[in-house]
């Protein structure tokens, strides 16, 4: 991202805790190195696909939810 914040305390609005799933992942990548965890999901679309509107769904999306909005370091 070409016009990405610095991480700053300033500009942090909050700090959310790992659900179990999470704190299970990493203590495996900190126990094992080259441990790795990945999920993968396809899917086939038929017909036409509108690109705008599923741009402005997932924009709203994010608007609405916080969490959506969060940054992994």
């Amino acid at each position: 991202m070409t016009n990405a914040k610095l991480l700053t305390k300033e500009n942090i609005k909050d700090v959310y805790t790992l659900s179990p799933v999470q704190e299970g992942i990493l203590f495996h990548s900190l126990l094992e190195e080259d441990s790795t965890y990945f999920q993968q999901a396809a899917f086939r679309l038929r017909g036409e696909l509108n690109v705008n509107h599923v741009q402005e769904t997932l924009q709203e999306l994010v608007n609405r939810h916080e969490v959506l909005r969060t940054i992994f370091k």
